[in-house]
Protein backbone atom coordinates (compact mmCIF):
# COMPACT_ATOMS: atom_id res chain seq x y z
CA UNK A 1 0.00 0.00 0.00
CA UNK A 2 2.82 2.27 0.64
CA UNK A 3 3.92 2.49 -3.08
CA UNK A 4 0.40 3.32 -4.66
CA UNK A 5 1.62 6.39 -6.36
CA UNK A 6 4.34 5.00 -7.48
CA UNK A 7 2.23 2.12 -8.78
CA UNK A 8 -0.70 4.37 -10.21
CA UNK A 9 2.86 6.11 -12.34
CA UNK A 10 4.01 2.70 -13.63
CA UNK A 11 1.10 2.10 -14.56
CA UNK A 12 0.27 4.77 -16.49
CA UNK A 13 4.23 4.76 -18.02
CA UNK A 14 2.84 1.65 -19.25
CA UNK A 15 -0.96 1.47 -20.20
CA UNK A 16 -2.11 4.92 -20.30
CA UNK A 17 -2.10 6.55 -23.25
CA UNK A 18 0.18 9.07 -25.10
CA UNK A 19 -0.95 12.35 -23.17
CA UNK A 20 -0.85 11.02 -19.99
CA UNK A 21 2.23 9.45 -20.85
CA UNK A 22 4.04 13.01 -22.00
CA UNK A 23 2.06 14.64 -18.98
CA UNK A 24 4.47 12.27 -16.77
CA UNK A 25 6.99 13.25 -19.12
CA UNK A 26 7.76 16.58 -19.74
CA UNK A 27 8.28 19.32 -16.66
CA UNK A 28 5.78 20.83 -16.34
CA UNK A 29 5.11 24.81 -15.31
CA UNK A 30 1.96 23.83 -13.52
CA UNK A 31 1.87 19.98 -12.21
CA UNK A 32 -2.35 19.90 -12.04
CA UNK A 33 -4.52 18.07 -14.47
CA UNK A 34 -6.12 19.61 -17.51
CA UNK A 35 -9.50 19.45 -15.74
CA UNK A 36 -7.72 21.26 -12.68
CA UNK A 37 -6.47 24.07 -14.68
CA UNK A 38 -10.06 24.42 -16.61
CA UNK A 39 -11.56 24.73 -12.99
CA UNK A 40 -9.65 27.47 -11.69
CA UNK A 41 -10.43 29.12 -14.92
CA UNK A 42 -14.06 28.85 -14.49
CA UNK A 43 -13.30 29.74 -10.50
CA UNK A 44 -11.50 32.90 -11.18
CA UNK A 45 -14.24 34.11 -13.85
CA UNK A 46 -17.11 33.51 -11.21
CA UNK A 47 -15.12 35.29 -8.61
CA UNK A 48 -15.61 38.19 -11.03
CA UNK A 49 -19.24 38.14 -9.91
CA UNK A 50 -18.73 39.62 -6.70
CA UNK A 51 -17.15 42.96 -7.63
CA UNK A 52 -20.06 44.85 -8.86
CA UNK A 53 -22.21 43.59 -4.89
CA UNK A 54 -19.29 44.69 -3.55
CA UNK A 55 -18.93 48.10 -4.63
CA UNK A 56 -23.08 48.59 -4.61
CA UNK A 57 -23.31 47.79 -1.43
CA UNK A 58 -20.76 50.29 -0.66
CA UNK A 59 -22.13 52.91 -2.67
CA UNK A 60 -22.14 55.58 -0.25
CA UNK A 61 -18.63 54.96 0.90
CA UNK A 62 -17.26 55.64 -2.64
CA UNK A 63 -19.35 58.95 -2.86
CA UNK A 64 -17.75 59.69 0.32
CA UNK A 65 -14.23 59.08 -0.56
CA UNK A 66 -14.26 59.97 -3.98
CA UNK A 67 -16.61 62.60 -4.20
CA UNK A 68 -18.40 60.67 -7.32
CA UNK A 69 -21.61 58.01 -7.45
CA UNK A 70 -19.58 56.66 -10.71
CA UNK A 71 -19.81 52.62 -10.82
CA UNK A 72 -16.46 53.16 -12.96
CA UNK A 73 -13.43 51.95 -11.48
CA UNK A 74 -10.08 51.23 -12.16
CA UNK A 75 -10.55 48.72 -9.93
CA UNK A 76 -13.58 47.46 -12.29
CA UNK A 77 -10.81 47.89 -15.86
CA UNK A 78 -8.40 45.60 -13.90
CA UNK A 79 -11.05 42.90 -12.98
CA UNK A 80 -12.01 43.06 -16.81
CA UNK A 81 -8.69 42.78 -18.02
CA UNK A 82 -8.57 39.65 -16.05
CA UNK A 83 -12.03 38.21 -17.31
CA UNK A 84 -10.53 38.49 -20.52
CA UNK A 85 -7.51 36.96 -20.14
CA UNK A 86 -8.74 34.34 -18.15
CA UNK A 87 -11.81 33.42 -20.41
CA UNK A 88 -9.15 33.22 -23.66
CA UNK A 89 -6.94 30.52 -21.71
CA UNK A 90 -9.45 28.52 -20.25
CA UNK A 91 -10.99 28.40 -23.97
CA UNK A 92 -8.12 27.42 -25.15
CA UNK A 93 -7.59 24.97 -22.25
CA UNK A 94 -10.73 23.56 -23.36
CA UNK A 95 -9.58 23.13 -26.81
CA UNK A 96 -6.85 21.55 -25.74
CA UNK A 97 -9.19 18.92 -23.83
CA UNK A 98 -11.11 18.95 -26.58
CA UNK A 99 -8.28 17.89 -28.97
CA UNK A 100 -6.53 15.44 -26.18
CA UNK A 101 -10.08 13.12 -26.40
CA UNK A 102 -10.78 13.06 -30.32
CA UNK A 103 -7.85 10.87 -31.50
CA UNK A 104 -4.89 9.23 -30.79
CA UNK A 105 -1.78 11.46 -30.27
CA UNK A 106 1.71 10.57 -31.03
CA UNK A 107 3.77 10.63 -28.18
CA UNK A 108 6.23 13.54 -30.12
CA UNK A 109 2.14 15.49 -30.37
CA UNK A 110 1.41 14.90 -26.87
CA UNK A 111 4.59 16.26 -25.74
CA UNK A 112 3.57 19.34 -27.23
CA UNK A 113 0.27 19.55 -26.54
CA UNK A 114 1.92 19.45 -22.92
CA UNK A 115 3.98 22.01 -23.62
CA UNK A 116 1.01 24.33 -25.08
CA UNK A 117 -1.20 23.62 -22.36
CA UNK A 118 1.35 24.95 -20.19
CA UNK A 119 1.07 27.98 -22.15
CA UNK A 120 -2.55 28.69 -22.05
CA UNK A 121 -2.28 28.25 -18.00
CA UNK A 122 -0.26 31.28 -18.14
CA UNK A 123 -3.38 33.00 -19.37
CA UNK A 124 -5.59 31.93 -17.02
CA UNK A 125 -3.09 32.47 -13.89
CA UNK A 126 -2.06 35.84 -15.01
CA UNK A 127 -6.02 36.52 -15.45
CA UNK A 128 -6.90 35.38 -12.22
CA UNK A 129 -4.44 37.34 -10.41
CA UNK A 130 -6.22 40.26 -11.99
CA UNK A 131 -9.29 38.97 -10.84
CA UNK A 132 -8.36 37.83 -7.19
CA UNK A 133 -6.35 41.05 -6.22
CA UNK A 134 -9.21 44.00 -6.89
CA UNK A 135 -11.99 41.65 -5.94
CA UNK A 136 -10.01 40.86 -2.36
CA UNK A 137 -9.50 44.49 -2.10
CA UNK A 138 -13.09 45.55 -3.19
CA UNK A 139 -14.33 42.54 -0.35
CA UNK A 140 -12.08 44.21 2.10
CA UNK A 141 -14.03 47.53 1.35
CA UNK A 142 -17.70 45.74 1.97
CA UNK A 143 -16.35 43.55 5.08
CA UNK A 144 -14.37 46.42 6.81
CA UNK A 145 -15.18 50.07 5.59
CA UNK A 146 -12.71 51.86 8.27
CA UNK A 147 -10.12 49.72 7.11
CA UNK A 148 -10.92 51.15 3.99
CA UNK A 149 -10.82 54.58 5.34
CA UNK A 150 -7.60 54.03 7.33
CA UNK A 151 -6.27 53.12 3.65
CA UNK A 152 -7.18 56.26 2.11
CA UNK A 153 -5.83 58.39 4.81
CA UNK A 154 -2.82 56.98 4.14
CA UNK A 155 -2.67 57.64 0.48
CA UNK A 156 -4.15 54.21 -0.62
CA UNK A 157 -7.27 54.66 -2.73
CA UNK A 158 -9.23 51.67 -4.26
CA UNK A 159 -12.22 53.11 -5.22
CA UNK A 160 -10.40 55.27 -8.20
CA UNK A 161 -13.17 56.27 -10.60
CA UNK A 162 -12.03 55.77 -14.06
CA UNK A 163 -12.11 58.10 -16.35
CA UNK A 164 -10.45 56.89 -19.44
CA UNK A 165 -12.78 53.93 -20.00
CA UNK A 166 -16.18 54.52 -18.95
CA UNK A 167 -16.88 50.84 -17.95
CA UNK A 168 -19.47 50.01 -15.10
CA UNK A 169 -18.63 47.10 -12.44
CA UNK A 170 -22.14 45.55 -12.84
CA UNK A 171 -21.15 45.22 -16.77
CA UNK A 172 -17.75 43.59 -15.79
CA UNK A 173 -19.48 41.68 -12.99
CA UNK A 174 -22.04 40.33 -15.74
CA UNK A 175 -19.82 39.84 -18.19
CA UNK A 176 -17.48 37.54 -15.82
CA UNK A 177 -20.73 35.29 -14.56
CA UNK A 178 -21.38 34.72 -18.39
CA UNK A 179 -18.01 33.46 -19.42
CA UNK A 180 -18.06 31.42 -16.52
CA UNK A 181 -20.86 29.91 -17.33
CA UNK A 182 -19.70 29.57 -20.62
CA UNK A 183 -16.64 27.94 -20.02
CA UNK A 184 -18.29 25.72 -17.80
CA UNK A 185 -20.63 24.62 -20.28
CA UNK A 186 -17.84 24.11 -23.23
CA UNK A 187 -15.87 21.83 -20.85
CA UNK A 188 -18.34 20.08 -19.92
CA UNK A 189 -19.61 19.27 -23.61
CA UNK A 190 -16.05 18.23 -24.20
CA UNK A 191 -15.80 16.00 -21.40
Amino acid sequence: MANEPDDDIAETLVEGNSYEQAALSVNRMVPLSLDTKIRIAVGSLALSVVVAPAVMLRRDLVRSLEGTGSLSLTLGLLVLNGILTTALGGFLLVRQRYMIRQGSLSAQQARKQVRIEDFFVSFVLLGALFIVVPAAMLLVGLLSPSAVETLYDNGINIYVPEEAIDIDVRLVSATGGALAAALFGLWRAVR
